[in-house]
């Protein structure tokens, strides 16, 4: 097992420069938020980001890897996982039992037999991690998990919903037809209430557990797609453009802010919800975009933003393990986020 260390800077400290483990005594800050710029020795490509509480969490990568930390981000561990795919979602029910998902739908090459869906399965604290046997009819990626109880949980991807009743063991898959674009990311606020986005704008919806869906109602949307529900069941998405927000379930849509390319939303409370993904462009014709968020404290109605975090790049996905801190991952560094 390979140990990662970490190096933290702040936002203004010039890309490349790196003092191990040392906390920085002056971060920079979005008007009351603070953060604090985690980077790994090696590139990982990561994707994803769960943490179970302020010091345990994990991250997926586009090649297969998983990183664990113990220390708030300070350290981590490279964790086995016998697979390449990319792991696109990460879960877990308690600080033992955890899921990842991803797969590979297509793959090159005479004789090529794509792998697809992808379910990993941990249940000593991320320390192993076993594939779940699946039994599909398709070849397909899955993009996102999550549990809402010991028991049960869905993964989705493509046009399928996969649920289990027994804790992850045993899968089964429901085939959802005439979607605008493949499925993205589900969240649930309760263990009856939940919400999936479509690429595309489609909205699958769900109030009894997800034994039925409603796939009615669609929205405006352009390019990649994020979805957060609150426990008053105030829907919001993101994508490419703007935010949007529902406070009827789906029926009618406000546009709350017209910004650019944010691929994840994230509401830790009714009103404080976070937005993250592509800022602005460095310049040149070999230069990259910076990191951006987009941070609210009063349900979307207004938003602070900075989109030139230059030493991240692109952000792809938040969690907040409590409502005063979180973490947002990058392909190779994870920011670690406190609410003043």
């Amino acid at each position: 097992m390979k140990k990662i260390f970490i190096v933290t800077v702040s936002i203004l400290t010039l890309l490349g420069c790196k003092k191990e483990q040392i906390e920085t005594a002056n971060p920079d800050t979005i008007e009351g938020i603070e953060l604090t710029i985690l980077q790994p020795d090696k590139h990982y490509n990561l994707r994803a980001i769960h943490f179970i509480d302020n010091q345990t969490g994990f991250a997926s990568s586009y090649d297969g890897k998983i990183i664990k930390t113990t220390d708030a981000g300070s350290t981590w561990d490279e964790l086995e996982t016998n697979t390449t795919v990319p792991l696109y979602g990460i879960d877990f029910i308690n600080s033992t039992i955890g899921f990842v998902v991803g797969g590979k739908s297509s793959c090159g090459g005479n004789g090529c037999i794509p792998i697809g869906a992808v379910i990993l399965k941990t249940t000593d604290g991320g320390e192993t991690w076993k594939k779940v046997t699946l039994n599909l009819n398709d070849k397909i990626e899955l993009k996102s998990v999550q549990f809402i109880n010991n028991l049960v949980g869905f993964a989705v991807g493509h046009s399928s919903i996969l649920k289990t009743i027994d804790g992850g063991d045993t899968w089964e898959q429901t085939k959802i037809n005439n979607l605008n674009g493949t499925m993205q990311k589900v969240a649930f606020n309760s263990t009856m209430n939940g919400v999936i986005i479509c690429i595309g704008g489609q909205i699958v919806s769900t109030t009894d557990k997800g034994i039925t869906w409603n796939t009615a109602s669609t929205i405006s949307t352009i390019g990649s797609v994020s979805i957060s529900i609150t426990e008053d069941d105030i829907i919001y998405v993101s994508d490419n453009s703007k935010i949007q927000k529902s406070s009827d379930f789906g029926v009618s849509w406000t546009l709350l802010n017209s910004t650019s390319d944010n691929f994840d939303i994230n509401f830790i409370s009714q009103n404080i919800g976070f937005a993250v993904g592509r800022g602005n462009y460095s310049g040149g014709d070999f230069g990259y975009h910076y990191g951006a968020i987009f941070y609210t404290i009063d349900g979307g109605e207004n938003w602070i933003e900075n989109k030139n975090i230059k030493e991240t790049g692109s952000l792809h996905e938040s969690s907040f393990p409590t409502k005063n801190q979180g973490y947002i991952v990058s392909s190779n560094n994870i920011i670690k986020v406190k609410i003043e």
